[in-house]
């Protein structure tokens, strides 16, 4: 019920761990993710502290979603 991503920086793993969210509206969560992680860089962020934060706005966006489409529908930014 949980999912593990596993950052590698300067010899030390750093962890993210979250919850499994069950919703099929998962399209455009890479893009998203990615985008994410540079805006919060861009921002002054370090890497480990926008990964978290950008997964954080990802994890919601999927909870929000509208439910648009029967299979693999949009997140809800």
């Amino acid at each position: 019920n949980s999912a593990l991503d596993v950052l590698l920086e300067n010899n030390k793993f750093c962890k993210f761990s979250y919850t499994k969210i069950k919703s099929f509206n998962t399209h455009g969560t890479g893009c998203a993710l990615s985008s994410a992680i540079a805006f919060y860089l861009g921002k002054g962020n370090g890497l480990v502290n926008s990964i978290r934060r950008s997964k954080e706005y990802v994890s919601k966006s999927i909870i929000n979603s509208p439910n648009l489409a029967k299979n693999n529908g949009p997140m809800g930014h």
